[in-house]
């Protein structure tokens, strides 16, 4: 088989349509699906370029060798080819000896696993590592297909920018951290935490492209989420005509509950950052932040909203109570552990929805919410570029085992800051809190800690 002049080199196979996946496409499909979810500026022309480069180990005859007879055999014990060292390697060879061929490589290498970036038993460094792997590896004629695939000018031009942008990285961090007087954790921290969302960023790319492509999908369809405005428009609307069906009585309790939820929503129309909800159990946390969310979704152009409980028991609870606040089943993702599914389609359907979180509405638990951030398994890694754009209500904040509040929080530090993620984080305890219904406007005391409190 023929591409244009060049040899045909194989990614995938569909089993039903009977139809190959060429290596080429499925690199070009990855680098602009990465560009596009990509919401931090100076990584776009990184992961467009690690995807450009992440499988070009596919396009040489060693590699369509193993496919053709994985075929022909998929039981086979063959070692399955190494396909990522030519990627890592012609990223070296665009831009060698900088910070940018350094994250390039790493994400590369790791985006089927993560690899420890220097090996303990021997102190050898992974890009070393990888270079000294390359030598029996047939990088030249991988190459040849690569620039064959892509505009030589044009990936040129993109690694330029890309090597730019890592400069403009570690820019960024060293300023952040000067500016916050280093009371924020460390360098290292932050470059790894950029590395991270690289990573995310190619491994759901990269699984996108051949998920769609099995499934039949049009990957750039998943791009076009519509006018998302309009959609939390929709939710708000409903929401508030919910809020007034669950409180009718002006009296008692509910005069205070109203008091709280019309501070959420006015408060909705402020800058991102971090809020604060600190009132007594049972005023209605859960609705008041979730109509602060929606709406400051809807101003601020936020792609989802994610809510966090400490245990599944509130978290399954809350979930029914936010699908019939917002009217829209199809649109909330309930996401922890006891989920299983009769059906084999829908539970397949549902398990690729938790690796990505591409959705409106996610409500999940503590648990999955750190694994996202900080979990070695790539289906973790894969969602963690979805907390970006987001608007995050941490639910029971005191309830958190104080081992984690330090992860909790850098973690937070780095998507707040960066990510434009804005956090409202609640807790009821009254003891701790200090405030009861006596007062319900001085609930919204401002905490130095925090940058805006509702």
């Amino acid at each position: 088989m023929k591409e244009g002049t060049h040899p045909f080199y194989p990614s995938h196979y569909n089993a039903d349509t009977k139809k190959y996946q060429s290596n080429a496409d499925h690199l070009r499909e990855t680098g602009v699906y990465g560009r596009e979810k990509c919401s931090i500026s100076f990584l776009k022309n990184m992961i467009e370029l690690g995807g450009d480069a992440h499988d070009a180990g596919k396009g040489c005859r060693a590699w369509k060798n193993y496919f053709e007879e994985s075929l022909k055999d998929p039981d086979s014990a063959r070692k399955k080819e190494d396909h990522s060292t030519a990627g890592g390697q012609i990223i070296e060879r665009l831009i060698p000896h900088t910070a940018a061929s350094a994250i390039l490589q790493t994400a590369i290498y790791s985006h089927h696993g993560l690899n420890d970036s220097i090996s303990i038993e021997t102190g050898e460094h992974l890009t070393e590592y990888r270079k000294r792997k390359a030598e029996n590896l047939s990088i030249d004629e991988c190459c040849d297909s690569f620039y064959a695939a892509f505009d030589k000018a044009g990936i040129l031009a993109l690694s330029h920018r890309a090597r730019e942008d890592a400069s403009l990285l570690l820019r960024e961090i060293q300023t952040k951290l000067k500016k916050w007087g280093n009371q924020y954790g460390r360098k290292e921290f932050y470059l790894g935490m950029f590395e991270r969302m690289l990573l995310s960023l190619l491994i759901d790319a990269d699984r996108r492209s051949t998920e769609d492509f099995l499934t039949g999908e049009d990957i750039f369809s998943a791009m076009n989420m519509g006018d998302g405005r309009k959609a939390w428009d929709r939710c708000a609307e409903h929401l508030e005509n919910y809020l007034v069906e669950r409180f009718p009585d002006a009296g008692g309790i509910s005069l205070y509950k109203k008091e709280i939820s019309a501070q959420c929503r006015k408060t909705a129309a402020g800058i991102g950052g971090r809020y604060l909800l600190s009132v007594p159990t049972g005023s209605g946390k859960t609705l008041a932040s979730l109509r602060f969310a929606v709406n400051h979704a809807k101003i601020h152009g936020k792609k989802r909203i994610i809510y966090v409980a400490p245990f599944q028991s509130i978290t399954e609870q809350n979930a029914e109570e936010i699908r019939r606040a917002l009217g829209r089943d199809e649109i909330v993702l309930e996401h922890h552990s006891s989920i299983v599914l009769e059906d084999d389609e829908e539970q397949t359907k549902y398990d690729r929805l938790t690796e990505d979180w591409q959705v409106p509405v996610i409500v999940t638990t503590a648990v999955q919410f750190l694994n996202t951030m900080f979990a070695g398994k790539t289906r973790n890694i894969r969602r963690f570029h979805s907390l970006c754009d987001s608007v995050i209500i941490v639910d029971e904040i005191q309830a958190l085992p104080v081992r984690v509040l330090g992860l909790f929080n850098l973690g937070g530090e780095f998507s707040d800051r960066v990510c434009r993620r804005n956090r409202c984080i609640m807790h009821g305890d009254t003891a701790a809190s200090g405030r009861d219904f006596g007062e319900p406007a001085a609930s919204f005391q401002t905490d130095g800690i925090t940058d805006r409190t509702l």
